[in-house]
């Protein structure tokens, strides 16, 4: 037995068939990492545009809602003019 080497390969082995071939893709494939790291930054860049869009609204709001305020208060002192003048 000298000199011989036992060597057991999955094809000596009855009963399990060799897993198929790796198959390289023919053109490479997209980086994950950069994508994933591109999605990560224009969510970010999103992000703060959409809180700056949010601050513009509330702010608008508020001179809407002062202006409001201010037209109804000038009607009565249109009002109050015009009663102290009677």
């Amino acid at each position: 037995m000298a000199g011989r080497s036992l060597c057991l390969t999955r094809s000596s082995v009855p009963g399990t068939p060799f897993p198929p071939p790796v198959q390289q893709p023919s053109t490479p494939g997209p980086d994950l990492l950069a994508l994933e790291e591109e999605y990560k930054r224009l969510n970010a860049e999103l992000q703060a545009k959409t809180a700056d869009v949010v601050q513009q609204a509330k702010e608008i709001i508020m001179h809407i809602e002062a202006a409001k305020m201010l037209s109804f208060t000038e009607e009565e002192f249109m009002k109050a003019l015009e009663w102290g003048n009677s």
